[in-house]
C-alpha cells in the first residue's frame, strides 16, 4: 500500500503526552540515545549498528519489566494508567537516560567496543536469580532449610568457585552489583576483600565482624574506593553538574563533567593524577564505614584498639619492620594530641610533588 493512502483517523488526545513520555523513558529510546553519545560515527548520523543495539537493549528492558517483582514496583511507584503507559513513566521518573549515560561512560572505560557494551547492558539487566537458604524454627530442627528466590541481595562468598559454573556465576555477579541494576546488597565472606573491585555503584561497607588487624580492614574498604568510585562520580556530579553547557547533544555527559572538574581542580590545587578520578574533595558524599555493635560482641573492644592501630599502621606504611614499629608505638599509650603530633610530623606523604602545598607541617595523602 502507497503510505500516502493510509488512513490514521483522529489524532488521540494524549498523543503529545505519549509522545513525550517515549522520548524520555522508552529503554529503546534511552538506549539508542546513550550508544549514539558513545560511539559517534564519522558523520555523526545514527547507524544501523546503534539502532539494532537499543532494540537488543529495549528486549532485555521487555524481559525484566515483565518479571512479577518488576511488575509490582511498577504499579506501586506508577498507579494509574495501562501498563505499558507505567513502565514509560516509571523510566522518565527514574531518568533512565541518565542511568544509561553513566553507566555507558563506565563500560566504555573498560575498553569495550559498541558490541561489547551492547552486550555488557543486555546481561546486567537480565541477571538470572539466584537462591538462599532460611530458616523458621521448625525447619531448622528438621535440618531442612527453605529455599528464597531472590534477586536484590545475593550471596557472593559461596560460590563455588573449583566449577567452571560456579566461577561463571560469581563473575557474572561481580559484574552485576558493578551495575545501577540488581543485585543492591552483596553479601561475601573474606573471599571478597582482596582483588575484586565493587565500587562503580557501591559507597557503603558493613563489617559484620571486624578484621584482626588494620590491613585487612583496608583491603575491604579499598574494595570501594578506586578510580571514578561512585563516591566520585556524585561528588564531581554535585559540584560542577551546574556547569554542564545546556546543549549537550551527542557528547558524552561524564566526559564533559570530569573534563570540567579536572581544569577546575588542578587550577586550585595543582596538576596531580589522582584528582580528580580517585580524589575528590569530600563534601556531601563520603564512604560509609558500618559497623553493627551488637550486645556483648567483642567488636566492641576491637573497635577502638583497631581505629588506633589504623592510624598508626599508616605511620608505618612503607617502613621496614612494620609489625615491630606498630607493636613498640601501641606500648607507648600516646595521648591523642601526642598521636595527632606525631601524625602531622611523621605522616608520609604520598602525593606527587607537584601536588604538595607549601607548609610547615607535613600534609597527609589525599588517599589516607
Amino acid at each position: 500500500m502507497n503510505p500516502g493512502e493510509i488512513v490514521l483517523g483522529r489524532m488521540p488526545a494524549d498523543l503529545p503526552d505519549v509522545l513525550v513520555d517515549m522520548a524520555l523513558g522508552s529503554p529503546a529510546v534511552t538506549a539508542l540515545r546513550t550508544l549514539h553519545r558513545l560511539f559517534s560515527s564519522s558523520n555523526g548520523k545514527v547507524t544501523k549498528h546503534h539502532l539494532r543495539g537499543g532494540f537488543e537493549i529495549a528486549a532485555a528492558f521487555q524481559n525484566l519489566f515483565n518479571k512479577p517483582e518488576s511488575i509490582c514496583a511498577v504499579r506501586l511507584a506508577c498507579p494509574t494508567g495501562d501498563y505499558w503507559r507505567q513502565v514509560l513513566r516509571y523510566c522518565a521518573d527514574g531518568c533512565l537516560q541518565a542511568v544509561l549515560d553513566e553507566f555507558g561512560h563506565l563500560t566504555k572505560e573498560q575498553k569495550r567496543t559498541l558490541e561489547a557494551t551492547i552486550a555488557r547492558l543486555q546481561e546486567t539487566v537480565n541477571i538470572t536469580a539466584t537462591s538462599v537458604n532460611v530458616d523458621s524454627l521448625n525447619s531448622f530442627l528438621r535440618g531442612q532449610p527453605h529455599k528464597m528466590r531472590c534477586h536484590y541481595a545475593v550471596d557472593f562468598g559461596n560460590q563455588k568457585l573449583e566449577t567452571e559454573q560456579g566461577q561463571k556465576r560469581a563473575t557474572s555477579i561481580r559484574e552485576n552489583f558493578n551495575s545501577p541494576f540488581r543485585p543492591f546488597v552483596l553479601a561475601t565472606t573474606s573471599i571478597g576483600q582482596e582483588g575484586l573491585d565493587f565500587h562503580q555503584y557501591c559507597r557503603k561497607i558493613v563489617h559484620w565482624n571486624l578484621p584482626g588487624n588494620p590491613i585487612d580492614l583496608e583491603q575491604r574498604e579499598g574494595r570501594i574506593n578506586r578510580y571514578k568510585g561512585l563516591v566520585i562520580r556524585q561528588e564531581v556530579a554535585r559540584k560542577y553538574g551546574s556547569q554542564l553547557p545546556p546543549g549537550i547533544g551527542t557528547t558524552d555527559p561524564w566526559d564533559a563533567l570530569f573534563a570540567l572538574a579536572d581544569h577546575a581542580e588542578r587550577a586550585q590545587r595543582g596538576k596531580c593524577e589522582l584528582v580528580p578520578y580517585w580524589h575528590v574533595d569530600a563534601g556531601e558524599f563520603k564512604i560509609e564505614r558500618i559497623i553493627p555493635l551488637y550486645p556483648f560482641s567483642r567488636d566492641h573492644g576491637k573497635l577502638a584498639a583497631i581505629l588506633k592501630t589504623l592510624a598508626i599502621y599508616r605511620l608505618a606504611f612503607g617502613q621496614p619492620r612494620q609489625v615491630e614499629l606498630i607493636e613498640h608505638l601501641l606500648q607507648k599509650n600516646f595521648t591523642a594530641e601526642e598521636t595527632e603530633a606525631i601524625r602531622r610530623n611523621l605522616m608520609i606523604d604520598l602525593s606527587p610533588i607537584s601536588y604538595r602545598r607549601p607548609s610547615a607541617a607535613a600534609v597527609q595523602s589525599p588517599i589516607a
